[in-house]
């Protein structure tokens, strides 16, 4: 906390602070708007705070279920998987390998999981 005193990190949070209580006067003035607290889901992510001890949590549970229905495989069971080194070697290079990737379900699906 102390090289944050000595930094301008609590100037730029201040300066944060009164912004974000300025822009909802003006908000307000202008525009019927309602507060709702905060957010718990932004873009189908689901924040779980706790201020006290500095922790936030973001949850993709929406967006995995989605993939495992896109793919048919909400039935499906968690399991362990070992670990494979891989090598860029084993890429596919050119646009045909590239398209033959995406007709195998299974790769897609991981593909997809990996933005999760």
């Amino acid at each position: 906390m102390k090289s944050m005193q000595d930094s301008d990190v609590l100037d730029l949070v201040e300066l944060l602070e009164g912004l974000l209580h300025e822009t909802k006067r003006f908000l307000t003035k202008n525009f019927e708007i309602k507060d709702l607290g905060e957010a718990s889901f932004v873009l189908d992510i689901q924040m779980l705070r706790n201020r006290s001890q500095g922790i936030l949590r973001l949850l993709q549970e929406n967006y995995i279920s989605k993939i495992l229905d896109r793919f048919d495989m909400k039935d499906s069971k968690p399991g362990d998987t070992l670990i494979v080194k891989f090598s860029l070697k084993q890429c596919p290079n050119n646009n045909l390998e590239r398209n033959k990737m995406q007709k195998i379900l299974y790769a897609s699906a991981m593909g997809t999981l990996m933005y999760a």
